[in-house]
């Protein structure tokens, strides 16, 4: 985990501090209007200053001890300490959420899309606070009250099964490990024969596939290990660009599907 202490920020000290033991785990948030993430992915440091600004808000504005918030993640995946471990939150939107959850903030907004660091560095904050004896349940803010927090990307993120419990891949690195293995698949493909480089490539191509259907990790783990997808796969969508190359690389590679099931060519003798 990149983790940016309050110190390396350069955090204003809390007014005060109210102990935290969570009995339920973390709750995903992000900044509602548009934090300008055009803006802040070329240039990192203005990371920094953005999460002094929301802390300058909470104190100056809301009149709360300290930034709201548990930590954030950046769109390039470092994680920024906020009240930090054993520090009730202000941010969870009732005593109930406040009481139960750590809270873990989003650099995005309205109208942008997280980065796959972003999401990586997210699930890095929550087994740090896992790491830290909170428990494994992950929420979103509407969770604990009507709002449309932590965004629709981030919600349907989580409701994939993202960030899992320790053991347990998280989503965004299933996705992260899917793209190396994918780029190693293309380098290495001269190293195979036919057959083996059409199997080793078509078990990347449904590793993805499986992610962004919504799969959970084991059902990934045990798809790509037998070669097929676990049965009634929905029609095919093209849900980005990635996808959409690999969709297009399969359909040129000859592989079908039947019930689920990939279903490669015959190898030419």
């Amino acid at each position: 985990m990149r983790f940016v202490s309050r110190a390396q920020w350069g955090a204003r000290r809390p007014r005060s501090r109210t102990g935290l033991r969570p009995d339920f785990g973390s709750t995903i948030h992000y900044n509602g209007p548009p934090i300008g993430l055009g803006r802040l992915i070329p240039n990192h440091a203005a990371c920094s200053s953005t999460w002094r600004q929301i802390q300058n808000f909470h104190m100056d504005g809301r009149g709360w001890s300290d930034i709201a918030y548990t930590c954030g993640v950046c769109p390039h995946g470092y994680v920024f300490e906020g009240r930090g471990v054993g520090v009730r939150t202000a941010a969870n939107g009732t005593n109930e959420g406040n009481a139960s959850a750590y809270a873990v903030f989003m650099f995005y907004g309205d109208g942008e899309t997280p980065t796959a660091e972003m999401y990586a560095g997210t699930s890095d904050a929550v087994e740090w606070l896992r790491d830290n004896g909170a428990p494994d349940g992950v929420n979103g803010h509407r969770d604990w009250k009507p709002t449309a927090c932590p965004g629709d990307p981030a919600y349907t993120w989580l409701r994939s099964g993202a960030p899992a419990p320790d053991g347990e891949l998280s989503m965004a690195q299933v996705d992260e490990i899917t793209r190396n293995q994918w780029n190693s698949a293309l380098y290495m493909a001269a190293e195979f024969d036919a057959a083996e480089q059409r199997e080793h490539i078509t078990q990347r191509f449904l590793t993805l596939l499986a992610r962004h259907e919504g799969y959970s990790d084991p059902q990934i783990r045990a798809a790509t290990g037998k070669g097929k997808l676990p049965p009634d796969t929905a029609p095919l969508p093209a849900f980005d660009q990635r996808q959409r190359a690999v969709v297009a690389f399969a359909a040129a590679h000859g592989v079908t599907f039947d019930d689920g099931n990939a279903v490669l060519p015959p190898v030419a003798a």
